[in-house]
């Protein structure tokens, strides 16, 4: 059984967005504009907010690792 790293561990959070690219939505996270990039057919925004799935620690924006939004 492996051991899985806090860090690692993937987790969920809903993000505004500040602005639609073609590939991506710009969202804010601990006062820092982040790029999380999305799928081409992804129709996941609703009231302007996205459900992310990242890994390190939300409160630690350099930390933080998006993972594409399907």
């Amino acid at each position: 059984m492996a051991i899985i790293d806090k860090k690692d561990e993937i987790k969920e959070v809903e993000l505004d967005v500040l602005e639609k690219e073609e590939n991506a939505v710009i969202v804010k996270v601990d006062g820092w504009r982040m790029r999380v990039y999305f799928d081409k057919d992804f129709k996941g925004i609703i009231n302007n907010k996205v459900t992310a799935k990242y890994t390190g620690d939300i409160k630690n924006v350099h930390t933080v690792v998006f993972k594409k939004l399907k």
